[in-house]
């Protein structure tokens, strides 16, 4: 009484040739490996109507909302995401997607389909990966706008490739900096007209930045008729120095060579000077937001502009610091020229003249006799070394420096200084 009961076959062969096995596919076959009789069918599905436990699909207006606020949301955390970890977050998402609906069925009879979501997952990706390629590409596109004339182009993608650093800001960095400074050129454009002076003057620029870029340094700026290069930032150079010194002495050999082409239109003659300084600065861009250029600063700055400027009391050329000179010692030949105080520093430094590559045959004899009276000097041995300095002269006869020292030895003779005197020259002038 009020009972419902099924008779029929269970077996999974027939009992007749023409008849079909009463065994079916069913949807956990996957899962067991074995079929379900006929009859066990009929039985679920009445058990099913009878107790209303069929499965209920989510309406259409409450399936977009959770499924539009779900995408939403994921939209919010794969934007912060490199595409990498996106792709990986993505994946993550629609597995759960699939996993939460699957469960929600199971447990509650409840469908809620997983493909719309997982649809929309995937063009939210799809348009991450639009927006940075787009995004990317315009600050690719400005930062070579804004570098290719002041840095080589392997700086430049070094640059591309961490732009975090070149926000407004900075970080500190170890560089050497170069100052170099057009030597005659402001009698020169008392007289020359002005026209053929900026065809002069960009013509020196152009050959100078050349040099720059080509030894994979950052052109900082033009002041006048000097110019400021940095190297070591913005992307840093174990060799800075030493880039720094070869584009120096390949400054100079052009100017040599552009000399020939002014003599031939009656320029008289131009010279370079050239200030190097090793050591930490405060590196990143400097102005507003909507206008700002990368620069460096610091003591290093000025010593390296000061340094620059120490060479018209010497007649020499390039000029670098002890902390430039024991970075490249062994690369180049050097002369040690003084202890200086230069104006804005109360430390002295030991300055160098850089005289170009270390020659085959050894130390020039010149600067032998130099480096004895310059030791001789020190000991205050006027006599001892103004002969050395005469002997300098007589293998080099407009060396500069030689000619400085000669004079200062016959100046101490004259008015020696005092006790405590170790050498050190004071200068008062930038």
């Amino acid at each position: 009484r009020e009972r419902i009961v099924l008779v029929g076959w269970n077996l999974e062969a027939s009992v007749t040739p023409q008849q079909q096995a009463d065994s079916f596919n069913n949807p956990f076959f996957a899962s067991t490996g074995q079929f379900m009789s006929g009859v066990e069918i009929h039985g679920h599905i009445i058990y099913t109507l009878l107790t209303k436990s069929w499965g209920q699909e989510l309406g259409l207006g409450l399936r977009l909302v959770i499924s539009f606020l779900f995408i939403v949301s994921c939209s919010l955390l794969l934007g912060r995401l490199r595409l990498a970890s996106a792709l990986a977050v993505l994946t993550v998402l629609i597995l759960l997607t699939w996993g939460a609906s699957l469960t929600l069925f199971i447990s509650s009879h409840l469908w809620l389909p997983p493909v719309l979501t997982s649809l929309g997952l995937i063009l939210v990706y799809l348009g991450h990966i639009s927006w940075k390629y787009l995004t990317e590409f315009r600050e690719k596109r400005w930062l070579r706008q804004a570098f290719g004339r002041y840095v080589s182009a392997a700086l430049v993608e070094a640059i591309i490739a961490h732009p975090e650093r070149l926000e407004l800001g900075g970080e500190e960095a170890e560089v050497t900096v170069l100052f170099a400074d057009l030597a005659g050129f402001t009698g020169l454009a008392e007289t020359m007209p002005p026209k053929s002076l900026i065809q002069l003057l960009n013509e020196y620029f152009s050959t100078m930045t050349e040099i720059i870029l080509t030894r994979h340094g950052t052109l900082d700026k033009f002041i006048g008729d000097a110019l400021m290069a940095v190297w070591g930032a913005p992307v840093a150079m174990a060799d800075h120095a030493l880039l720094a010194c070869q584009a120096a002495l390949e400054m100079q050999e052009a100017m040599i060579r552009r000399q020939e082409g002014w003599s031939t239109e009656g320029l008289p003659r131009l010279a370079a000077r050239i200030g190097l300084h090793s050591g930490r600065v405060l590196a990143g861009n400097v102005g507003s937001k909507e206008r700002f250029d990368y620069t460096v600063m610091g003591d290093t700055v000025n010593l390296a502009a000061r340094l620059e400027g120490v060479n018209k009391r010497y007649g020499t050329e390039i000029i670098l610091s002890e902390d430039t000179y024991q970075r490249v010692a062994d690369h180049f030949l050097f002369r040690a020229l003084e202890r200086v105080q230069v104006k804005g520093r109360l430390q002295p430094v030991t300055i160098y003249e850089l005289l170009g590559p270390l020659p085959a045959e050894g130390e020039p004899g010149w600067l032998q006799a130099f480096a004895a009276g310059r030791a001789a000097f020190l000991a205050r041995d006027w006599d001892l070394a103004q002969d050395y300095f005469q002997a300098a002269l007589r293998l080099k006869p407009e060396d500069g420096p030689t000619q400085v020292f000669l004079h200062r030895c016959r100046q101490h003779q004259q008015h020696p200084p005092p006790a405590d005197w170790q050498g050190v020259l004071v200068l008062t002038e930038k």
